[in-house]
């Protein structure tokens, strides 16, 4: 699992549709359905409901993982803000 794939995830959780979230994360739409596809394979989980084609649901693996996703990519850019800091500090 790597750190674009969360943050694909994230998007497409929070856009509500693929290419919005390919927008946001500067992909391409069929990049983004691979990602996250192979996200779910690396989990053995779905986690969307893909009953419905026009609402993609979180499924329970879904929500759960999207709260981790969220709190990680927001330790990334506290570490990243942290170090930006630091280095403005030593200028």
């Amino acid at each position: 699992m790597e750190l674009m794939q969360l943050e694909m995830f994230v998007a497409m959780v929070e856009e509500g549709s693929f290419r919005k979230a390919a927008d946001r994360v500067f992909r391409t739409q069929p990049a983004l359905t691979m990602a996250i596809r192979k996200l779910e394979q690396e989990l053995g989980a779905p986690l969307f409901d893909r009953s419905n084609r026009s609402d993609y649901v979180l499924t329970d693996s879904g929500e759960v993982l999207y709260e981790h996703a969220k709190r990680l990519l927001n330790l990334r850019d506290e570490g990243l803000a942290a170090l930006e800091q630091l280095h403005t500090f030593q200028s």
